[in-house]
């Protein structure tokens, strides 16, 4: 019950639990605490997508140690939650695979970056980019490609079925002239 109260955003107690639902009248019943919806959550098996791919890498659902959002086992720099959002394996350094920064045939720049399925609506994901390292601009990739926008910006999104999708940012050289830094941003980090 711990667990479920987490999920929906509340105090993660079993007394928690009972104490909203005493305070629940039979006209104000709060549908997250019906019996479908935690029956729902069981049947899910209580786990995230995170969590299901956290414990076919390392056979633990729990983010700790070795098998910690911000761990890097392989050392390649990504941590466990961009190798997850990205497909990386956390035992291989992959990272080249999952990011890569070149120049295109118009002069501007290709930002190619793996993402994860699951990612799309689990966690943030963005791509940002830079002339200066101080000033950063976000994208946000959907779920289909888009652009170019007025800028010239576009995102191409060749998608791969139950592998990760790959995802083309392409910058045109009016906006980078010179210098041009790129990086993926995952969740909160």
């Amino acid at each position: 019950m711990e667990s479920y109260q987490a999920s929906i955003g509340e105090s993660a107690t079993f007394d928690a639990f009972v104490s909203a639902v005493r305070a629940m009248g039979r006209f104000t019943w709060d549908e997250r605490h019906t019996a479908a919806q935690i029956n729902d959550y069981i049947r899910g098996g209580f786990f995230g997508k995170l969590d299901l791919w956290r414990f076919a890498q390392f056979r633990t659902p729990r983010s700790r140690g070795n098998a910690g959002d911000y761990a890097d086992p392989d050392g390649d720099g990504l941590v466990n939650l961009v190798e997850w959002a990205t497909g990386g394996n956390p035992f291989m350094n992959d990272a080249a695979s999952q990011f890569a920064v070149k120049l295109s045939a118009d002069g501007g720049y290709e930002v190619r970056v793996r993402r994860n399925d699951d990612v799309e609506s689990t966690v943030p994901f963005q791509i940002q980019w830079s002339t200066t390292l101080a000033d950063w601009r976000t994208i946000t990739p959907g779920s289909a490609s888009t652009g170019p926008d007025a800028e010239g910006i576009s995102i191409h999104i060749i998608e791969h079925g139950g592998m990760p999708d790959e995802m083309i940012l392409n910058i045109p050289h009016t906006l980078a002239p010179v210098r041009f830094f790129a990086r993926v941003k995952v969740g909160g980090i």
